[in-house]
């Protein structure tokens, strides 16, 4: 992460977000590109669980509240691989 963007500014993966208000719906196109990650990687996390969580917004719409994919992304937040794996070996679910 680009350490030169003050926290509340910048994505996961290092690039600049724009300022959300926690409660702001984002849709796939943008929670993919907020994450760094494919919307297919979004839907199979919908299917199979372990991704963030998400609003059906009807049939074929889906939304994420910009505070839960904060909550997400900053239980993910680990200082040393030894720090992940001590959590992991709890049974301490991110």
């Amino acid at each position: 992460m680009r350490t030169d963007l003050p926290a509340s500014t910048a994505t996961p993966h290092g690039a600049a977000a724009p300022h959300h208000h926690p409660d702001a719906l984002l849709n796939e196109d943008d929670t993919a590109r907020f994450l760094a990650v494919s919307c297919r990687t979004l839907q199979r996390w919908r299917l199979e669980g372990g991704g963030p969580a998400f609003i059906r917004m009807g049939e074929r719409r889906v939304a994420y509240r910009y505070a839960d994919l904060t909550a997400w992304t900053n239980a993910r937040r680990f200082t040393s691989t030894a720090e992940e794996s001590a959590q992991a070996a709890k049974g301490v679910a991110p």
